[in-house]
């Protein structure tokens, strides 16, 4: 089941944090587990982190059947990209609203709060959030 699934990966996961840090020179760092070596592997702790808060993997007690299996044929319908949007949505942001967003940024408050004077945008898949500027919300009024 979920469980199950869960707590696979988790032990994949600490499995090879543990044998990544035992390639690393003792003397050289602390305990990593950001993968500082290898950069593309960075990403990983966010999408295990994603994939434990979506529906589809999530131990909550308030997803009802129905929304579960919503989720389960959306995901069954989806291409890889939008799939990756349902585990780790892309969090964008752009300085007016004529301008295209460009790259995706990393999904944390201190990322929403350096953009002060952007849009910020956050596509979920099966939602979207805008986030106006402050300044831009007080010249609208």
């Amino acid at each position: 089941g979920v469980n199950e699934g869960r707590v696979s990966v988790l032990d994949t996961y600490v499995y090879l944090i543990s044998h990544y840090n035992e390639t690393l020179p003792y003397d050289a760092h602390e305990f990593d587990v950001d993968f500082s070596v290898y950069p593309h592997l960075q990403i990983l702790s966010a999408l295990i982190y994603g994939m434990f808060t979506c529906p589809f993997m999530s131990c909550r007690e308030d997803y009802s059947l129905d929304q579960l299996v919503a989720f389960q044929s959306t995901c069954i319908g989806a291409n890889p990209e939008h799939l990756a949007l349902l585990f780790y949505p892309h969090l964008m942001s752009f300085e007016n609203a004529s301008q295209t967003p460009g790259l995706s940024l990393p999904l944390s408050p201190l990322t929403v709060k350096a953009a002060k004077n952007s849009y910020v945008l956050l596509d979920a898949y099966q939602t979207i959030l805008i986030l106006q500027p402050a300044e831009s919300k007080e010249s609208d009024t």
